[in-house]
């Protein structure tokens, strides 16, 4: 009887370390590859351009981005958005009156700038793409905007596309 109490210990003893050492090894060699899964995003920007619009709330798709209402002068500095086509909404704030409602299209490591331009009785969604290369020296860069499914170049000054920078007429002293 001594003797079996003492084999069915050590017996127990000895399952319990294998069970132990299985159990910590097969923790090691799992391999999760989606741990880190980014999906493909872009950075965009809002500003609330429309002087007699009033507070508005927007939404990209179903998502909410403003926490507050936004009155005219209003901006949304740049935040992370899925990548690919996007209905972007625009309501009164506190209602669901809606505004104005378009598609934009999102390319994956872009830089976005939206504005909601016009009046209230015609609403617009300017769409600018950013760019953080700095232009040739003495060049403007032009911006590529979309108005409703139209694009129009647009020098950053209002310019045509590409200008010779105006000759330097500072006046020196002797």
């Amino acid at each position: 009887m001594k003797n079996l109490k003492l084999i069915s210990t050590e017996m127990i003893a000895k399952i319990g370390v294998v069970c132990l050492l299985s159990v910590s090894l097969s923790s090691c060699l799992k391999e999760n590859k989606n741990q880190n899964y980014m999906p493909p995003v872009a950075l965009v920007s809002f500003t609330q351009a429309s002087p007699d619009q009033p507070a508005i709330n927007f939404y990209l798709n179903a998502n909410r981005v403003n926490g507050y209402p936004l009155s005219y002068g209003g901006n949304l500095d740049y935040f992370q958005a899925f990548a690919g086509k996007r209905t972007a909404n625009f309501y009164n704030a506190g209602t669901s009156n809606t505004i104005l409602s378009d598609t934009v299209t999102f390319n994956q490591n872009a830089i976005y700038s939206l504005f909601l331009a016009g009046n209230a009785a015609q609403p617009e969604l300017v769409v600018l793409k950013d760019t953080l290369s700095r232009p040739a020296a003495g060049k403007a860069r032009s911006a590529s905007r979309r108005k409703c499914g139209t694009t129009r170049r647009r020098s950053t000054y209002g310019y045509p596309e590409t200008l010779t920078a105006p000759p330097d007429r500072s006046r020196t002293t002797p």
